[in-house]
């Protein structure tokens, strides 16, 4: 029996993911499992799964990580400029 575990997100998905496999599968070259799945944890997660909220918001996604990259970028160049002109003096 492979054991798995499953997360319930807020949005109604879940995701079923394999903990570890069964001895039989374990020596089966395509790790092919023919016993019973086994449900060892659900977790709730509290918060809507990656492809609902990219369904939701498609063009936030986009800009926030551009905005963020551009904010970050600009903190480097000020700190550069902060370590050279520490150096100097």
């Amino acid at each position: 029996m492979c054991e798995y575990e499953e997360f319930l997100f807020n949005c109604g998905c879940s995701q079923t993911r394999l903990k570890s496999y069964c001895h039989l599968a374990r020596n089966d070259l395509n790790h092919q499992c023919f016993g019973v799945a086994k449900l060892r944890n659900v977790w709730d997660q509290q918060v809507d799964c990656n492809s609902c909220i990219s369904k939701q918001r498609p063009s936030m996604s986009s800009t926030s990580s551009s905005s963020s990259s551009s904010v970050s970028l600009h903190k480097v160049k000020e700190r550069k400029k902060a370590n050279s002109s520490s150096i100097a003096n």
